[in-house]
């Protein structure tokens, strides 16, 4: 008799022959001569045919690598680049622009503090903290509400790449807007320049909204294969180009030129301390124009995608369904997405999606699965509400805070310059050192882990910031009883004498 030892010792070896049987006999029913197994956007010496599709057996055994790039994808990286440097260069000092009023001394009336005054700040409007941090907040909230209505325009009716030239249009336009804000007539108006102010926001938020959502879309669309693919090495190696990982690094170049956009900041925020506001406005403008430059030179060579419009019409009507009748006792008992399936409408008896004007249902199950898993999927973001009210608040009140202390010529809003140069620095260092490493020692840091442990980093700047403001306010009480004290023994000096 064999024993259960012995039997449960040996049974993984013959799941494994089952499962390797399985395979061969999947590879088995592949068919090398079917050209729909084929890809001819590369072919070579040794990949004759174009690259293959992997067997079942290849897709685990093969080493993966990434795919080929095309030189497009980091053209357009390149106006990423261009776009978030402009947009940041021109957010980071606005807090100086519409809080602190110009010193009567600034030279020319742009907006500079005067020769000799290390410790002062650039300012124009002189409309208070309270109105600077209304209108970053609401840049902020436009640059994240226009994007969803360019996503749709995008995907759904004029295409990304008539979308992305408008934002082109809009974002030029406010950039223009906010050079004439900074003309000396305007700042010694200030509620003119408010206006002009006002209107560049709009304009700029109306541009990025455009551009933002669509670009990096239009990005990934020119990775030339939409699966994994075989490659014949010159060695006679087989490779898998793995798409997933080739989106993944085309995705991190994208987000490396963001932050390296975002740095550029600190020469702005050099230009309206030391020249004015003129300056500050204009360099955006200038790095901005190399957007439109770019999108001309690539053009010829992009794969532009045409408007899916069905997507967002399948969205709407979907949505429409699943929140008709009782959808809170759906909720409830877990059959909220079901009833939106067309195989469970027709079990009701429900053929058309309107009865009156018997139109046709025109979505799949599939459809509902992947509706499921992308609001599933957006959950996260949620907790991104506190993060960036959190965050763009911090902004502001840091700027103003740093105006408030000794800076022997150093400009208030450069330190807001520090985020993007972190990231920059600590991307590669995550991306090609710590992460690999953990995989080494086979510890799964998941996605969700590293954004739950990214929220903890980010909360120790709240800390920070409350340490250092409650310094300085300590630090102004002091020096407030210093000067009442030696006023009031100034003035009993006065009396007694």
């Amino acid at each position: 008799m064999v024993s259960s030892d012995f039997e449960n010792e040996k049974q993984p070896d013959v799941v494994q022959v089952l499962t390797d049987e399985k395979n061969i006999s999947l590879d088995d029913k592949y068919d090398y001569e079917d050209p729909k197994n084929y890809s001819t956007n590369y072919v070579d010496d040794y990949n004759p045919k174009g690259l293959r599709r992997p067997t079942p057996q290849e897709s685990k055994s093969l080493r993966r690598v990434i795919g080929n790039i095309r030189y497009s994808t980091f053209m357009l990286c390149i106006c990423e680049f261009a776009e978030r440097a402009s947009y940041y260069s021109t957010t980071g000092i606005l807090t100086n622009y519409i809080q602190r009023r110009i010193d009567p001394d600034s030279p020319h009336g742009w907006g500079a503090p005067p020769p000799g005054s290390p410790d002062a700040s650039a300012g124009a409007l002189g409309k208070g903290l309270q109105a600077a941090s209304a209108l970053t907040n609401l840049l902020t909230f436009l640059a994240y509400v226009f994007p969803l209505i360019g996503g749709y325009l995008g995907d759904s009716t004029i295409g990304r790449w008539k979308a992305i030239q408008w934002g082109v249009f809009f974002g030029f336009v406010g950039h223009l807007f906010f050079i004439f804000a900074s003309i000396p007539q305007a700042i010694e108006n200030a509620n003119a320049g408010l206006g002009l102010c006002v209107i560049a926001i709009i304009t700029l938020s109306a541009g990025l909204g455009l551009m933002k959502p669509n670009l990096l879309p239009l990005v990934l669309d020119q990775y030339p294969e939409e699966r994994d693919m075989v490659k014949v090495l010159p060695t006679g190696e087989l490779i898998i180009l793995d798409r997933e990982k080739s989106l993944s690094r085309i995705t991190n170049v994208f987000y490396l030129a963001i932050n390296i956009g975002a740095f550029l900041q600190i020469a702005t925020s050099y230009c309206e301390r030391r020249v004015g506001f003129w300056l500050a406005f204009f360099v955006p403008m200038i790095l901005y124009i190399i957007v439109p430059i770019f999108l001309f030179i690539v053009k010829p060579k992009l794969k532009i995608k045409p408007p899916q419009g069905q997507v967002m019409t399948n969205v709407v009507k979907i949505l429409s369904v699943l929140f008709s009748g009782n959808f809170i006792k759906r909720l409830w008992n877990g059959t909220f997405w079901d009833h939106a399936r067309p195989s469970h409408m027709e079990a009701r008896g429900t053929i058309y999606y309107n009865s009156k004007k018997k139109s046709a249902i025109t979505w799949s199950d599939q459809w509902i699965l992947d509706i499921k898993q992308t609001f599933d999927s957006c959950k996260i973001f949620l907790y991104y509400i506190i993060f960036n009210l959190a965050d763009s608040g911090l902004g502001s009140v840091e700027t103003s805070l740093i105006g408030a202390m000794k800076l022997d010529g150093v400009p208030n809003d450069l330190f807001n310059n520090f985020n993007p140069l972190t990231i920059i620095i600590l991307i590669p260092i995550l991306e090609y050192g710590l992460y690999p490493l953990l995989n080494k020692f086979k510890i799964d840091f998941k996605p969700i882990w590293r954004i739950c442990f990214g929220f903890v980093v980010c909360s120790f700047s709240q800390i920070a910031g409350f340490v250092l403001q409650k310094q300085v306010y300590e630090q102004v009480c002091k020096l407030s009883k210093v000067f009442f004290h030696s006023l009031d023994s100034s003035f009993q000096d006065s009396v007694d004498y």
